[in-house]
């Protein structure tokens, strides 16, 4: 039976905090006590153990979710410090890049920038030989990642339409 998309990160979400199964086998120990004290302590505390009960299974979900979300957390930070750490972008990889520019600006290539302002949309339009184009656009590309990588760009990125 295949797992529908909208399922799979809740399933991962429940392996997450599977993976923490000590502190829900602990509250069960808790609960286990509870209920011992229950049975043979005094009459008339129905209330009182049911909120014990209620109390302990929440803490200890509470406790096994926010281990694994921590997890996850660290384990995000320390992948993009390393990312950021081993493909810093220099001023001479964007010198390099200009210098590759500078070699097609002289083929037959010209390049439209389009912004819509309804639905604040952008899109490019490349010209010329296909040898060309296809260049054009793989520099294009090599620097859109790395204006993504760069540590110096404020704020959020666009999403940019292309059309060739």
């Amino acid at each position: 039976m295949a797992i529908r998309p909208h399922l799979n990160s809740v399933l991962q979400f429940a392996g997450a905090v599977k993976a923490h199964v000590r502190v829900i086998l602990t509250s069960s120990l808790l609960i286990i006590a509870a209920g011992l004290s229950q049975t043979f302590g005094p009459a008339g505390y129905t209330l009182f153990y049911g909120m014990a009960y209620a109390a302990i299974i929440v803490a200890g979900l509470f406790v096994a979710c926010y281990r694994a979300w921590d997890e996850q957390k660290l384990e995000k930070e320390k992948v993009l410090a390393e990312l950021a750490k081993s493909s810093r972008i220099t001023s001479g990889d964007w010198k390099e890049l200009a210098a590759r520019f500078e070699k097609i600006a002289n083929a037959d290539v010209s390049a439209q920038w389009t912004h819509w302002s309804h639905g604040n949309r952008n899109f490019f339009y490349i010209n010329g030989t296909r040898e060309s184009v296809a260049i054009c656009e793989e520099l294009c590309r090599l620097a859109g990642t790395m204006l993504a990588k760069s540590p110096y760009r404020v704020g959020r990125l666009p999403r940019w339409n292309r059309h060739f």
